[in-house]
């Protein structure tokens, strides 16, 4: 991932590593400085993600390693973003009170899964039968699955520019995708799922693969194509590789704080997901920007 960060416009690479006494690694944290495309999204969008939080040793002093890691962190990024955020892959409540020792904030976030391990049988058979007629109209009408490649790559972002432009947010980078492919892809760390019509690339999901969990990352499909049902055919054929391929897990990433409705989040449900609270949590290192960025991305999102 960090190869990836290096390889992408707008994004930097922040790396935070703390030595014992032998020089032995006992705590890392990646994250990305990003800065979106355009000079007024810009302006609010430089911060730091973090996904899945620090790494630390399981040793004796862990908990002073997990505040020492984000301090350092926190030092070093906060004359250059406005806030870092670490995005929880699952739930860590006793965490809590090291993150808010060293001034992140908890904010309710929820995550859904599906268990793969069941097989592509009983996954079926547990996806609403809605879904089930779905999928079945997709197939029917000639839409099919595939692995998208390097060549497809500007039929790729014109999907997200489209998706994007369309939801209101701003649209990642053409070579973020690209140094996934190259860097990810060809070492088994990510497959990128498409669907196309006849030759026509019509929806995508970009998955991050690790050890037995698929991670989906960002997900496209054409507005066109909808009413043939192209996203859920992805994200079905993500779940039958991955059953057959022996990962245990797929997660379809956050949705939205847990009290709010979110169609997001009805979606990955009714695709037999279960949601849960992960939580995220928050460090602003420039207060005054933070809010004239929140209050600059709400007024982008209401004129675009």
């Amino acid at each position: 991932m960090y190869r990836v960060y290096l390889s992408t416009e707008g994004y930097e690479p922040v790396f935070t590593a703390i030595l014992d006494k032998s020089e032995d690694i006992a705590a890392t944290m990646l994250g990305a400085r990003k800065e979106e495309v355009g000079s007024f999204a810009r302006r609010f969008s430089n911060r730091v993600l973090v996904t899945g939080g620090p790494i630390v040793s399981d040793e004796v002093g862990r908990a002073a390693l997990l505040e020492m890691i984000l301090r350092a962190h926190t030092k070093h990024v906060k004359n250059e973003a406005m806030f870092t955020e670490v995005r929880n892959l699952s739930p860590s409540p006793d965490l809590h009170p090291f993150f808010e020792g060293a001034g992140y904030s908890f904010i309710p976030h929820a995550s859904t899964y599906l268990d793969l391990t069941p097989g592509i049988e009983q996954l079926w058979n547990n996806l609403a039968s809605k879904r089930r007629q779905q999928i079945r109209k997709a197939m029917k009408e000639g839409l099919t699955a595939c692995v998208v490649s390097m060549e497809d790559l500007d039929d790729l972002y014109s999907l997200f520019e489209e998706t994007y432009q369309r939801i209101a947010f701003p649209v990642p980078r053409k070579s973020l995708f690209e140094s996934v492919l190259s860097i990810l892809q060809s070492k088994n760390l990510a497959r990128f799922v498409g669907v196309r019509h006849e030759e026509e690339l019509v929806a995508v999901v970009v998955n991050l693969l690790y050890k037995d969990i698929i991670y989906a990352w960002y997900c496209a499909g054409s507005m066109k194509y909808t009413p043939f049902h192209c996203n859920e055919l992805a994200f079905w054929s993500t779940f039958e590789w991955g059953a057959e391929n022996g990962f245990a897990l797929f997660d379809f990433g956050g949705g939205g704080p847990p009290e709010e409705e979110s169609g997001v989040r009805v979606f990955k449900e009714r695709l037999g997901g279960m949601t849960r609270e992960t939580g995220k949590y928050e460090c602003v290192h420039n207060r005054l920007k933070h809010k004239l960025a929140t209050l600059g991305f709400r007024i982008w999102r209401a004129i675009r």
